[in-house]
């Protein structure tokens, strides 16, 4: 099932991603960091922007309303797969020169989730 869900994550968020940079004016580094910035995000995450630069994004999320509902019913590992690795697809449908690292999850435990975003243009 974990395996099955990380499949599908990826590939649909790849393809929300491709999606989300057609809608958009442009798929520079600065419009996809804006992607944080909006009150949809603000209302679902408690983050603070670690760092913020032409070439690097980084936000620090220590609650998210979607990873604590799974973390609520024990399936943490289920949300992980369903939701969060999407993060990494998301970003490279949105624009190949931008990878993102993380090795923090709340879905896995940790206290928070890393989100680095780095353009490699």
């Amino acid at each position: 099932l974990i395996e099955f869900l990380k499949k599908r994550t990826l590939a649909q968020l790849l393809d929300e991603g491709k999606a989300y940079a057609k809608r958009s004016s442009d798929t520079s580094f600065r419009t996809f960091s804006n992607i944080f910035k909006n009150p949809w995000m603000e209302a679902t995450l408690f983050m603070e922007i670690i760092e913020d630069t032409d070439t690097v994004f980084e936000v620090k999320v220590t609650e998210c309303l979607v990873g604590d509902t799974f973390l609520r019913a024990k399936a943490g590992e289920i949300g992980n797969a369903a939701i969060c690795m999407g993060d990494y697809t998301f970003a490279e449908g949105f624009n190949p020169k931008i990878k993102m690292i993380r090795d923090k999850t709340l879905t896995l435990g940790q206290a928070y989730c890393n989100h680095r975003y780095v353009w490699q243009g």
